[in-house]
């Protein structure tokens, strides 16, 4: 099975039904806002950056994989999810993992994104996080950080410090 691509198939049809879920007249996303298709353009670029470093797989297909190499895999997914080890997000009613912070060999997790997400924490919820991870980002020469966090996680942990403190000044 191609991992990368277990997410990718179906997200083509969810790309369908949001966009047209945003062209709708009264739309309205999971959080009850308005649902504008420039939001909808901007998750599809978050999905296809995730999808060129590793993928995205719904919970059920990350506990899956996780009971391949675990006991309890739906325990310690949702403590890690939990704890802020795991980043994970909702879209349209689904959770979302994206593969980038795990070995796919034996599903451990790698380092360097749970340092990033305790210093984002309170700064930004689960879906700026995802989106802050997939997008370029000045600091990094205006490279996605889940682009270069295998290579160079101290520069992504201080793009993710100037990035807290702006949010919060």
């Amino acid at each position: 099975m191609n991992i990368s691509r277990s997410y990718g198939d179906r997200h083509l049809v969810l790309e369908k039904l949001a966009a047209d879920r945003a062209m709708r007249p009264g739309a309205s996303s999971s959080r009850g806002r308005a649902v504008h298709p420039r939001g909808i353009h901007q998750h599809l670029a978050m999905i296809q950056t995730y999808q060129r470093q590793g993928g995205l797989v719904s919970w059920d297909e990350a506990a899956m994989l996780l009971g391949r190499h675990r006991d309890q895999p739906i325990s310690v997914l949702a403590r890690w999810i939990v704890a802020r080890d795991v980043l994970s997000f909702v879209w349209q009613t689904e959770t979302l993992v994206p593969l980038f912070q795990f070995r796919i060999a034996d599903m451990t997790l790698r380092g360097g994104a749970r340092e990033v997400m305790a210093e984002l924490a309170g700064a930004f919820d689960d879906l700026d996080l995802a989106a802050w991870f997939a997008s370029p980002n000045c600091w990094l020469d205006n490279v996605a950080p889940v682009v270069v966090i295998e290579t160079n996680q101290p520069a992504v942990l201080q793009a993710a410090r100037a990035d807290r403190y702006l949010v919060r000044s």
